[in-house]
Parts: structure tokens; C-alpha cells; sequence
């Protein structure tokens, strides 16, 4: 297998397994006029009489279980595909929970305000990571018996009423989500250097939920937001797919739980302004070729030494940090993103570059199965 094609597959493996899915960019999103009256019909519908009241509302919990996008378009076919399945197996699971509702009966909309905690998540049966329906026994479905936030990985949203939609809600602010698969103790993405350990950080997170006729379902709902590129290269991905990948360590990843152990892995980045100069020739008035020199700006976004000195190519560093902390069959995401040369497609309010990932979502409510005490594994009552 070629080399290019074996990092190909580590690249789309490592998006399932993560489940990054968002961006910092305006959504287009599908046309539906603006209504004031309850009711309609087709896809365009925004009739939720049926939703509870705000008391009926708190404590609804939601789990993705459709996720489509269409950034980056380079990945959209395969990664949709491939996180159909991970989701279908519950190795991918991601939680809304509804913890405050505000209705004002002046206004049409179903709720005025929704407050949310959003995050990553686990389930018991702690093991297999990965499960599958039985024949002639349950689903994986059927099998999961309780969901939880990871500990310490949650993040809070607030929502307020589209413009013009009864049944629809939007984030009120940009926040932060931290996205991480599989228990504390066995992440199925290794990311030492983030904080907290093995967590994906996703900046400037905002999302728009659509509600169905009774709150119990969120469908053809977005999400976006943005990874930077330190953190993108923070994370090291499995060259021989999700769960195939031994540990440096045999008792598991390395876990740098302090800013100082992070400090020599922590690399300074910044902008660099490069011109190149090329001579244009042209026709003189009378045959006469004539030399203008064009000079073009670029401006790239590079790792620094120590010495303040920008570094022309990082691989070699990303690939020692994946090695030394992960193990020999782990590589940075950065090396695979500089490979299929996709260049930054957001930037933070605090002027950091990243890649933009931008999807639709369903979820449905799993509220009997959530278990509210946050813990590493979902094993705390």
C-alpha cells in the first residue's frame, strides 16, 4: 500500500474517531420563509405544539445519531459513510442536555431559552469499545445501558428563538467544545500536548437546532466551529485504524496533566510574510521585450524555535512528539493535513488560523438512559 494512501486512511480514521465536526463560518442554510402563524407542513414545517412545557423540557437529553458533512468537500463522501458506523456502533457519542428552559407566552416560539450541556460521552457496558447489533438477539442499541459526559469535558450553551422559526433555536454566543472518543482511560485518539489530555478542542462553536412536533427528536440541525493548527497538531491519529495502534506505554497513553510536563511540547507559532519576485516580460512598441518585475505576497503560518527562528518543516518534530508520547505507529495530524495540502479554512477571534469542519445532525432523546454523574468511564452512579 502506498505511503500517501496508508496516510489517507490514518487521516479519515482519525476524523471518525474524533468526530470533529464544525467550523467557524456562516452555515448556508436551506431556504424557509419566515412564518408567524403555527402549523405547515413539509420539510419546511414549524409546528411543535406538542412540545412540553418548560418544566417538561429540563433534563431532556439528546445523542447524535446522524451526522453529514460538507466540509471539508474533499472528505465528505467517505467521512459520512464511515461515521454512520461509528455512531451505529456508540464508540461515537455526543450529548446535549437540556438543564434550563424559559417560555414567554407573548412570543410564538415553542421556548424562548434552552441551556444545554454539550459534550463528549461514554456508556456502559464500558467494553467492547465498539458495539454491533446480535443476530436474532438486541441492537447495540438495546445493548447500551447508560450514557454520561466524560468528566471535566462538558461545555455550556445557551439558545435562543431563530428569527422567524417556532421550533428552532440558535446558539446565543460562540463557545468551546471539547470532543473525545472512547472512556479517559482508552481514548481512541491520542493528543498528550491538549488540554485536557487526548481532548479535540473546537473553537468558536456554534450550532442551530430544529426541534420536531413534540421536542423529542432534533432534526436537519448544524454545527460549526474551528481546530486550529497547534491543536490539529497536537493530535496523533492510528496508521492502522481505531483501536489497532499499540501505546508507547503497555499500561496506556501518556497523559500530561500539568502545564510544565506540556511546556517542551507546547511549539510558538506565528505569521510569516514571504515575497516572491518573478520578471513578466512583455512586447515593447517596436519589438522590444520589456522586464517587469511582479513581487506576490504569502503569508503562512509556521512553527518557531527556540531562537524565534521559523522552522520550513515541522514533520520531523510532529512525527518525534507521536513516536515519543503515542508510539510508532501514530502520526500527527498536521503531517496528514500538509500531505493533502489543505490549507486554513478559519481563524479565531484571538487571529489563530484552523480547519473548518461544517455538518447537518440528527438526534434522538436517550433522557431514560442518561446517567447525570460525569466520570471517566460512566461506572459512577
Amino acid at each position: 500500500m502506498g505511503m500517501k494512501r496508508l496516510l489517507g486512511m490514518a487521516l479519515l480514521t482519525m476524523l471518525l474517531a474524533t468526530g470533529l465536526l464544525t467550523t467557524c463560518v456562516t452555515v448556508e442554510e436551506p431556504p424557509c420563509p419566515p412564518v408567524t402563524v403555527t402549523g405547515g407542513d413539509g420539510e419546511c414545517s414549524t409546528s411543535c405544539q406538542e412540545c412540553p412545557d418548560p418544566e417538561g423540557m429540563k433534563g431532556r437529553v439528546f445523542r447524535i445519531n446522524r451526522l453529514e458533512i460538507d466540509e471539508p468537500a474533499a472528505f465528505a463522501s467517505l467521512l459520512n459513510g464511515i461515521w454512520e458506523s461509528d455512531i451505529d456502533s456508540h464508540t461515537l457519542n455526543v450529548l446535549f442536555f437540556v438543564t434550563g428552559a424559559e417560555r414567554n407566552d407573548e412570543e410564538l416560539a415553542a421556548f424562548t431559552r434552552l441551556e444545554f450541556v454539550a459534550g463528549p460521552a461514554w456508556r456502559t457496558p464500558k467494553l467492547p469499545l465498539a458495539l454491533y447489533d446480535e443476530e436474532g438477539g438486541p441492537t447495540a442499541t438495546e445493548q447500551v445501558e447508560s450514557y454520561c459526559h466524560l468528566d471535566g469535558l462538558d461545555s455550556s450553551l445557551d439558545g435562543e428563538p431563530y428569527p422567524g422559526k417556532l421550533c428552532e433555536v440558535r446558539s446565543t454566543e460562540d463557545t468551546s467544545l471539547l470532543f473525545h472518543s472512547g472512556p479517559k482511560d482508552t481514548p481512541l485518539v491520542c493528543a498528550p500536548a491538549n488540554y485536557p489530555a487526548n481532548s479535540i478542542p473546537i473553537k468558536n462553536l456554534k450550532t442551530r437546532l430544529t426541534f420536531n412536533e413534540d421536542c423529542t427528536e432534533i432534526h436537519k440541525s448544524f454545527l460549526e466551529g474551528c481546530i486550529t493548527i497547534p491543536d490539529a497538531d497536537h493530535i496523533c491519529m492510528c496508521v492502522g485504524g481505531t483501536g489497532n495502534c499499540p501505546y508507547v506505554n503497555e499500561d496506556g497513553p501518556v497523559f500530561l496533566e500539568t502545564k510544565e510536563a506540556r511546556a517542551p511540547y507546547i511549539w510558538p507559532y506565528g505569521w510569516v510574510e514571504e515575497v516572491k519576485t518573478a520578471e513578466d516580460p512583455e512586447e515593447g512598441g517596436e519589438g522590444d521585450v520589456i522586464e517587469e518585475v511582479i513581487e506576490t505576497t504569502k503569508y503562512t503560518y509556521k512553527m518557531f524555535d527556540e531562537q524565534g527562528t521559523p522552522i520550513e518543516n515541522k514533520n520531523d518534530i510532529l512525527a518525534d512528539y507521536c513516536a515519543t508520547l503515542c508510539g510508532a505507529t501514530w502520526m500527527s495530524f498536521g503531517q496528514a493535513v500538509h500531505m493533502f495540502s489543505l490549507n486554513p479554512t478559519c481563524q479565531t477571534p484571538d487571529g489563530q488560523p484552523g480547519y473548518r469542519l461544517q455538518g447537518v445532525f440528527d438526534a434522538v432523546t436517550v433522557t431514560e438512559k442518561f446517567n447525570p454523574v460525569q466520570s471517566a468511564d460512566c461506572t459512577k452512579e
